[in-house]
């Protein structure tokens, strides 16, 4: 992420489960920080997405940033204010991934994001939906002005929205209003237009209103700087231009170019080489060299055409992958940089895959910067890359792995299913997943959603799987998770992908209730009040006695009676009683109704948690009447 005055290639996003890092650098989740503003519409394209790093943005974009803990160990506290956030959002925000890019556990607020995921499925088998793309519309800081395209912020990424530990770059803009359709802007918004018409829905009002305003506007950096000229944005969809076009008219004047991708192949770096005696580095992974070295001559294509480097895991342990993909063209005058998530691969650059990439100018020395930020040689540091000794390899092209051939078929199945409320208390639910022939003997298959307990066993006599089963309210989502078992060549391999099934959103908001009471009943009242004060300086006794809750008390100590819990909601609503965000949370809270017991829950507690709940919501009720939120 960029210091400000320039945009930083760097190992960023790498260290912590979350892989969003808040170190001496501007963190993404500090540049998308609303602040005192409000989010307007935002969209996200990546091809895979892990639900941690995505509750992260949603829960920053709404106002209640969150570290990586705390949006991986969801507890109570965190977990009513994330069902907040993203139920907030849900008419705001829309996540498209490639299909079956989605990954997640059993996590229960993970469930949630079924309400603004959305999977893409390109219709040619060998594409993927690769952009790394995030916008984000705010309201302007004046609030009598109307919002303008000088408050959208863009990101374009190397990085996936997953918790990968990686070295990756990222191009941090704001889009500028202009009185007419800029080149930009007419480019940026076809290219999201085409994305969101390949999701089975119509776009939210504000994302519409988003691309209108896209239209006309200018990229500048997000931080200012008189360095970076030129920003061009480029979107690759699939069947229109290719990328290919910008390495055909960059090479005029050119002195000396490096090329960093962590996949490679031989025809598109073919296409890179400057040749004429000019300097062309060439930055990945061992893997990727050893691939291009298995082909007929690729030892020496390599040899004869590029420097070559890869990542030094030895030297430095702080990261584990090379994820950045960058083109550095160094002329006499300026550097020319081409970032964003275009591999060095023939499906990025030949018009296979879906791709977003920025080209910008800047001053000479920069690429030098970016030079020692990813070559690091001084032996007194860690070495960030070495040159690479080319070995006699197999002439056998490396093949894919049994995982990787079973989780792409089963993310391009074809899928149907329904997910149907049953009665007040459960839902059905009916899959069909047909898949294609595989070279490997699929010998089980289950299938549970995102949020249920156990793993309901498929039949593989026919060539749809289907199956039919129940699911409590509280504990189903749109997100299918699809295990399967098969033999691979080392014995019995088990994968998981994640697949998206269309359910209607009011099912949605009823598993939210759902989900909501059944938080209430296990956890108790003085929990969920704990959240709602959210830090206001209150603990609460775990000891409620005999009764039905003998008193409360402070964290120095000092207790009172349940009488005084009005007092204690009150304080809800004294520093801010017009608060309808804070006032929809408690009332959601307060709507919550018991149902049977969860299995293991101590049911003398569950009865004494119960009388205290039904107190409080009359108390609540009085205290709404007593102190009505101001009409407008």
């Amino acid at each position: 992420m960029g210091h400000g005055k320039r945009i930083h290639v760097e190992h960023q996003l790498r260290s912590g489960r979350m892989g969003l890092t808040r170190d001496h650098r501007r963190s993404l989740l500090d540049q998308i920080d609303p602040g005192d503003r409000r989010l307007k519409a935002g969209l996200i394209l990546t091809y895979s997405a892990d639900a941690a790093p995505i509750v992260a943005v949603l829960s920053t974009l709404a106002g209640h940033p969150l570290s990586g803990e705390e949006a991986v160990v969801q507890g109570l506290q965190n977990g009513f204010r994330i069902m907040r956030d993203i139920e907030a959002l849900s008419d705001r925000v829309r996540i498209l991934v490639n299909v079956g890019g989605f990954r997640a556990s059993g996590a229960r607020m993970a469930a949630l994001l079924d309400t603004v995921v959305r999977e893409v499925v390109p219709k040619n088998s060998e594409c993927s939906f690769h952009p790394k793309l995030l916008i984000f519309s705010y309201e302007p800081e004046d609030k009598t002005q109307t919002a303008v395209a000088s408050d959208i912020r863009m990101f374009v990424c190397t990085r996936n929205v997953t918790t990968d530990d990686s070295v990756d770059a990222i191009v941090s803009l704001r889009l500028t209003a202009r009185d007419s359709v800029t080149a930009n802007g007419k480019r940026l918004r076809s290219f999201l237009q085409a994305a969101l018409s390949e999701i089975p829905e119509d776009s939210p009002v504000e994302v519409t209103n988003l691309l209108e305003h896209i239209e006309k506007a200018e990229l500048e950096p997000l931080y200012m700087t008189s360095s970076i000229k030129q920003i061009e944005f480029y979107g690759q969809i699939p069947g229109r231009e290719t990328l290919s076009s910008l390495i055909s008219r960059s090479d005029h004047g050119v002195d000396e170019r490096i090329v960093v991708s962590p996949f490679l192949d031989k025809t598109t770096l073919s296409a890179f080489v400057l040749g004429k005696g000019r300097k062309t580095s060439l930055l990945s992974e061992r893997r990727d060299f050893v691939k291009i070295c298995a082909l007929h001559e690729g030892s020496n294509f390599l040899k004869e055409n590029f420097d070559c480097y890869e990542i030094n895991h030895d030297g430095d342990q702080s990261f584990h992958s090379l994820h950045a993909k960058l083109v550095l063209d160094r002329t006499a005058s300026e550097t020319a940089v081409t970032v964003g998530s275009a591999n060095a691969s023939l499906r990025a650059w030949t018009g296979a895959n879906w791709e977003a990439v920025i080209r910008f100018r800047t001053t000479p020395n920069y690429y030098n910067a970016v030079f020692n930020d990813l070559f690091v040689s001084s032996e007194t540091e860690n070495r960030a890359a070495l040159c690479v000794p080319f070995r006699p390899v197999s002439e056998t092209p490396m093949a894919e792995s049994p995982e990787d051939v079973v989780s792409t078929l089963i993310s391009r199945a074809s899928l149907e299913g329904t997910v149907a409320e049953l009665d007040g208390s459960s839902v059905s639910v009916h899959v069909g997943v047909t898949p294609a022939e595989s070279k490997y003997e699929i010998r089980s298959v289950s299938f549970r959603l995102l949020g249920e307990v156990e793993e309901h066993e498929a039949s593989l006599d026919k060539q749809t799987w289907r199956l039919s089963w129940s699911v409590p309210i509280a504990r189903f989502s749109a997100i299918l998770s699809v295990a399967a078992t098969f033999a691979a060549p080392g014995g019995e391999a088990r994968i998981l992908v994640n697949r998206f099934l269309n359910v209607d959103p009011a099912l949605l908001l009823l598993r939210n209730r759902g989900l909501l009471s059944e938080l209430v009943q296990t956890q108790g009242i003085h929990e969920i009040l704990s959240a709602i004060l959210e830090g206001a300086g209150f603990g609460f006794s775990e000891n409620f006695g005999s009764d039905a809750g003998a008193s409360w008390a402070l964290r120095d100590g000092a207790e009172f009676p349940v009488a005084s819990l009005e007092a204690l909601v009150f304080l809800c609503l004294k520093n801010d009683p017009d608060s309808l965000a804070k006032r929809s949370m408690i009332s959601d809270v307060m709507r919550a109704e018991y149902t049977a017991l969860p299995v293991g829950v101590d049911a003398e507690r569950i009865s004494r948690h119960r009388r205290l709940f039904e107190s409080v919501k009359k108390i609540w009720t009085n205290l709404n009447s007593e102190f009505p939120t101001k009409a407008g």
